[in-house]
């Protein structure tokens, strides 16, 4: 007993623990098994829930990627076919089929057919290929086998039937549009545990084909087939001088004949309107013709060939543009730009009555630019008031002679006073986007509506009516409605011509009248739609707005998804034009007076941020712009129809007296800002901010120019 306490109280002065109170209580215990528990199944259940979710994530990326690379596979085999395609199906899988163009055409309906199968035929030396492709309800898999038969009809196994694709639950296949598009429509639709997935692909024949009808057999006679027709497509389409449009040649005969043909042209006056070896007609902007023929002639059989008729629409030998009368606050000044279509002999006479006010064009030397096949001529006045300059209306006209002949035309610029044209000083306002106008159509109708800025000259409007152009009274309706007649609708008549209509708004008592004005452009839609694709303008009070015009319609957009995407076209024209020039820090300035950036050139991070000048900046090609870049110089110009990328979220700025920029900037991300006095940009500008600020009192226009919106219609479709 001695020892027991002796060595209990030995462990008490070694604290070793054997003889602590402290111990675990079963309750404790319990307690602690318990929580183990329940944070062991938590973790448990997770990982299984995550095991799960992985498993069903990977699941239909894998059958994603099953299915693309099955359709891949399909595009493969069909797309070079040049004899015959043949698809059956059966509601039996020992049976031999029907011959079908698609499912639901399957007598009886396509819910019970257990197996389908393509045949495709394509040609040899000596016989064919027939290439089948099989699918089975019942083992949900895809087969492929390829056999070789020659002109005896012996029959050959290259490849043995093997798995294409597995876990196949539906396979179809379309043939309604190979005989009128070449279109092969493939269907598949694949499953794995709880998760499917379907996918299509249309696959466009290189060759014109058999359907459904026995394959090309093959004889001693060497000659294997026979042309009957060509048909060229369109075979009838209106162009513009400088327009240029692909066109495509089916050859029709026996046995799958030859498609290739060789393409020419014939009724051009000008050298420079050609057609290319792939059926891509460019019209010169010289072009005298009225109209063309586009010959395609078979390879294999020369007597035969089609045609294709193209008539020339062109536009007035001189022209001051579609807008024929315009309203000038008195103390502003606007440019005038006559468009000379041909060629001018000597140049351009201006005139301007009751009152000369016009002056000279400070870039009129360089308005006149060659060296490009699709470029139009330009000249332009600046029409300028002063504060005392009487109102009223002036008539601008121009005359000179082109292609040998005399032309003239005019334009009505009436002088107004301040409250005229800027809402009759805030009282009643045309509620419109940014203040642009309206550009319709023949046939539309056009929803307008006032708002007051102030009441105590009543709340009632009245609208008056003016015409300019081919526009009479008789090209349009209107009626009005809402409280005070607030809103306005305008009804184009269908058989409207080209012309303007001038709507005016007032508010007025026996002492003050307040007065609004928009204008409607009725024309033909343009080559393409837009002068301006931008989901940002500069607010009103900007005060450049009191000198911009856009001389054509403007696309004011949610957000940049709803713009025109040229992003692919635009990197094949780069790459089918040549590397780029990368320009480096050392060239922001040169010390000249012109520099010129010709060819294919980038601005990288690693070049200038500015590109300068001590006058002029001469620009045409491409320019490819992957940073904020400032152009500046007194005068920046385009010597030929020019190409500027922005990637990005970049800036390009011209900073400049006068700016004449002739070509397509496409900045979808990005922001293209004009800090100038004066100028013009014709064509199309596609930019997420278009950003504008002006000194001086000039004018800045945004117009159309048919060559860059051709050029533009080439990129969408690339």
């Amino acid at each position: 007993m001695g020892h027991r306490k002796s060595s209990k109280k030995y462990c008490e002065i070694r604290n070793c623990g054997i003889y602590d109170n402290k111990g675990f209580t079963l309750v404790e215990l319990l307690v602690g098994i318990a929580i183990v528990a329940i944070v062991g199944g938590l973790i448990g259940t997770f990982l299984i829930f995550s095991t799960r979710t992985y498993g069903k994530v990977t699941d239909e990326a894998d059958l994603q990627e099953d299915a693309q690379i099955l359709l891949s596979q399909m595009d493969n085999y069909i797309i070079d076919t040049d004899s015959a395609l043949r698809y059956y199906a059966d509601v039996s899988e020992s049976g031999s089929g029907t011959e079908i163009l698609k499912d639901s055409l399957y007598p009886g309906g396509a819910a019970g057919l257990t197996r389908k199968w393509l045949e495709i035929y394509k040609t040899t030396d000596t016989g064919y290929t027939k290439e089948t492709v099989l699918w089975t309800k019942s083992t949900e898999k895809l087969t492929y086998k390829q056999e070789t038969i020659d002109a005896a009809g012996t029959v050959t196994e290259n490849i043995e039937e093997q798995d294409l694709a597995t876990h196949v639950t539906d396979f179809s296949i379309d043939l309604t549009k190979v005989t009128s598009l070449r279109q092969v429509t493939v269907s598949v639709a694949l499953a794995s545990g709880e998760k499917s997935y379907g996918a299509d692909t249309t696959v466009y024949l290189r060759n014109q084909i058999v359907v459904n009808g026995e394959p090309y057999t093959p004889d001693a006679a060497p000659v294997i087939s026979s042309v009957l027709s060509v048909k060229v497509l369109p075979q009838t389409v209106m162009m513009r001088p400088g327009g240029r449009k692909a066109f495509q040649a089916i050859v029709y005969g026996n046995n799958s004949p030859s498609q290739e043909v060789t393409w020419s042209l014939s009724g051009n006056t000008s050298s420079l309107t050609t057609i290319s070896e792939d059926g891509l007609l460019w019209i010169s902007m010289d072009e005298k013709a009225k109209t063309l023929t586009v010959t395609a002639t078979s390879v294999q059989d020369t007597t035969k060939s089609g045609t294709a008729e193209v008539t020339v629409v062109h536009g007035k030998k001189l022209s001051l543009g579609q807008i024929r009368k315009y309203w000038l606050q008195r103390g502003m000044s606007m440019y005038v730009y006559a468009r000379v279509n041909g060629t001018l002999n000597g140049s351009i006479t201006w005139e301007c009555s009751p009152q000369d006010l016009l002056s000279a064009n400070p870039t009129d030397a360089v308005t006149v630019a060659g060296g490009y096949p699709s470029l139009d001529l330009m000249n332009a006045r600046r029409f300028v008031t002063s504060s005392s300059t009487p109102l009223g209306e002036y008539t601008v006209k121009v005359s000179g002679i082109v292609d040998g002949q005399p032309y003239e035309d005019i334009v009505v610029i009436e002088v107004v006073d301040a409250s005229y044209v800027s809402g009759g000083s805030g009282i009643v306002n045309f509620d419109k986007p940014n203040g642009l106008d309206y550009w319709v159509h023949a046939g539309d109708t056009l929803n307008l509506s006032t708002v007051l800025k102030r009441t105590d000259l009543g709340t009632k409007r009245r609208y008056e009516f003016t015409e300019g152009g081919n526009i009479d009274k008789n090209a349009y309706t209107y009626e009005t409605s809402g409280s005070d007649d607030e809103r306005l609708t305008v009804k184009i008549d269908e058989a409207a011509l080209d012309g303007e209509i001038y709507v005016t708004v007032k508010v007025e008592n026996q002492y003050q009248t307040g007065y609004d004005t928009v204008t409607i452009h009725v024309a033909e839609a343009l080559d393409f739609p837009y002068v301006v694709e931008t989901t940002y303008l500069p607010e009103r009070d900007n005060s450049f707005w009191a000198r911009v015009n856009f001389r054509g319609p403007v696309l004011m957009a949610e957000s940049i998804r709803e713009f025109t995407n040229l992003t692919s076209g635009i990197n094949g024209l780069i790459a089918n034009t040549g590397e780029p020039y990368k320009l480096t820090s050392s060239e922001q300035w040169t010390g000249e007076d012109v520099r010129t950036l010709s060819g294919v050139n980038e601005f990288t991070q690693e070049g200038p941020s500015r590109y300068q000048s001590n006058k002029i900046i001469d620009m045409e090609g491409i320019i490819i712009v992957d940073r904020d870049i400032t152009f500046d110089a007194m005068t920046i110009r385009s010597i030929g129809d020019t190409v500027i990328y922005v990637k990005g979220e970049h800036t390009i700025s011209f900073n400049c007296s006068a700016t004449t920029f002739d070509g397509l900037i496409y900045a979808p991300e990005g922001t293209v800002k004009f800090d100038c006095q004066s100028g013009y940009s014709r064509g199309v500008i596609i930019a997420k901010k278009l950003d504008m600020r002006s000194w001086g009192n000039a004018d800045f226009s945004f117009m159309e120019k048919s060559s860059v919106m051709d050029l533009v219609n080439t990129l969408k479709a690339n």
